[in-house]
């Protein structure tokens, strides 16, 4: 579910999903939706989410107060008042929306002036255990693997490796590439290779338009699965139809029209009786419309970082503790 939440810069529009996983995720959380959504102009109210502050349209649902149940108890407040004068000082000092270079210095002095704050009140354990929660990063994180249900051990070696990750290329960003390999390697490590299998899958780009559309959301995520094997092993098999330099224009479109066809019929025979829906409907529509073309298909992955804005450095990234 892409709803559009705009940064203080107005360059957060991938924020939305990490936001609304603190109303969403449960012990048994469900996937989110990715499906975009018109933002409508409204005014807005200021929030903060840990290190970072964000603007909500007042038309969405206001997100509970969090309670810092994992802090020690005398510490609470503390953490509570750091998070609100730093959105008092954001309203103040950054007009929503603004992307100048003076916008974008004082957001960034925002975040290192809470980060720091929290480090004056939180031992090194206890702000990784906030980071690891309530860090911008740590939703980026829920919101990224949250759909293969990770176990803690799981959840928290992911995390820290992107913590690593994201610290790294804020740093250096010319180290991304390398940074990227060294991160995904860490965490195939971390969490065994039947898993990494599963964590690849649901950054896929094909298993994110299964997961985000109309019919996908009424799903369980074993049934996204069968049809992104479908749908993916489909695409595979178009590529190499377009590369085929031994076939005409012609057979190739007619070759790619008879793949598509057969790919959504597979599809349809998972789905059931949920086939004949408009929302399958119109899935299948453009679904063959992108794998008839003959212009091959787009990076089905693209690594991005987690944090607001590539030209932000975000020192929120935890202690160098290494307690878990």
């Amino acid at each position: 579910m892409k709803r559009r939440l705009i940064l203080g810069i107005g360059v957060a529009l991938a924020v939305t999903a990490f936001m609304l996983l603190r109303n969403k995720i449960t012990d048994e959380p469900k996937p989110t939706s990715i499906e975009a959504t018109p933002s409508p102009a409204s005014t807005y109210s200021l929030l903060p989410v840990g290190p970072a502050v964000v603007a909500i349209p007042d038309h969405l649902p206001k997100i509970p107060p969090r309670e810092y149940e994992y802090l020690p108890e005398n510490k609470r407040e503390a953490v509570k008042q750091a998070e609100s004068d730093n959105a008092a000082e954001h309203k103040r000092r950054v007009t929503p929306g603004t992307q100048d270079a003076v916008g974008i210095r004082e957001l960034n002095e925002l975040l290192r002036e809470l980060d720091q704050r929290l480090n004056q009140i939180l031992t090194p354990e206890e702000k990784f255990e906030y980071d690891l929660r309530d860090s911008f990063l740590g939703q980026g994180v829920k919101s990224v693997t949250f759909a293969m249900k990770l176990s803690d051990e799981e959840h928290r070696a992911i995390f820290r490796h992107r913590q690593e990750f994201e610290k790294r290329i804020a740093e250096n960003p010319s180290t991304f590439d390398t940074a990227w390999k060294e991160f995904d390697e860490k965490v195939r490590i971390s969490i065994g290779e039947e898993r990494f299998k599963i964590y690849q899958m649901i950054r896929d780009t094909t298993f994110i338009a299964i997961a985000g559309s109309r019919f996908g959301k009424r799903l369980e995520f074993e049934m996204k699965s069968d049809l992104y094997r479908i749908q993916s092993a489909a695409g595979e098999a178009a590529d190499k139809i377009r590369l085929d330099d031994t076939l005409s224009t012609d057979t190739k479109l007619q070759r790619l029209k008879e793949l598509a066809a057969n790919c959504i019929t597979d599809m349809g025979e998972i789905l059931g009786d949920d086939a004949e829906t408009k929302d399958f409907q119109a899935y299948s529509h453009q679904l063959a419309s992108r794998m008839e073309s003959l212009r091959p298909r787009s990076p089905r992955y693209k690594p991005t970082s987690l944090m607001p804005s590539p030209g932000l450095v975000i020192l929120s990234t935890g202690s160098d503790s290494d307690s878990p």
